[in-house]
């Protein structure tokens, strides 16, 4: 599968970055919002919660708008120097694979894959193929497998998230001003078309 950057298990740090961020809402008293971010705070050590509303107040004391948030969150980046794009006509990043996973209380999340291989769809064109297809499954059952032990494992006690379906879809796509990170660029097989459909 075009894409799949290699992974060193044995190495999970490498080219790692951490970080934590810190936003803070202001609501003023027509009822307009901001938000204002602190980012790049190193993601080694935890920041006391204490800590967080002296930034909030502090903030809030140079403004005439009242805070009325105060919300962290904790980021790794992993940079990723093997990444290999496929060159193939019709996948673009506007054409999108969502995969949908619902828990016991309905709640819903979705995973998009830009720029899907055309052989993950059924013949419809646009209904992602079972885990036990033929060619495709064992991909397909490992992102599966993957995203939802991420998102049952991020909770406590584990939530219960499953696989409900894959689709097909187009996405707006913004071309960013300057690229930030260059894929080295493989020959597709010339497909100038997406799934059947």
């Amino acid at each position: 599968m075009p894409g799949i950057p290699s992974w060193d298990p044995l190495d999970p740090t490498a080219n790692l970055n951490r970080q934590q961020k810190l936003s803070v809402g202001f609501v003023a008293a027509n009822g307009q919002t901001y938000s204002t971010n602190v980012p790049g705070m190193g993601g080694a050590v935890d920041i006391a919660i204490g800590e967080n509303f002296e930034v909030a107040e502090s903030l809030g004391a140079l403004s005439n708008m009242g805070v009325y948030r105060v919300s962290e969150g904790k980021e790794n980046t992993i940079k990723v120097t093997n990444a290999v794009a496929v060159d193939e006509a019709w996948a673009g990043p506007s054409a999108v694979l969502v995969m949908t996973f619902e828990n016991d209380n309905g709640d819903k999340v979705s995973v998009d894959v830009p720029a899907p291989d055309a052989t993950l769809f059924a013949p419809d064109g646009f209904t992602l193929l079972d885990r036990t297809d033929a060619n495709v499954g064992t991909l397909i059952g490992r992102a599966i497998d993957a995203i939802e032990d991420v998102l049952n494992s991020s909770y406590i006690p584990a939530n219960s998230f499953e696989f409900m379906r894959g689709m097909l879809r187009s996405r707006k796509f913004a071309s960013p001003t300057a690229p930030s990170a260059k894929p080295t660029v493989a020959e597709g097989s010339g497909a100038t078309a997406g799934p059947a459909s």
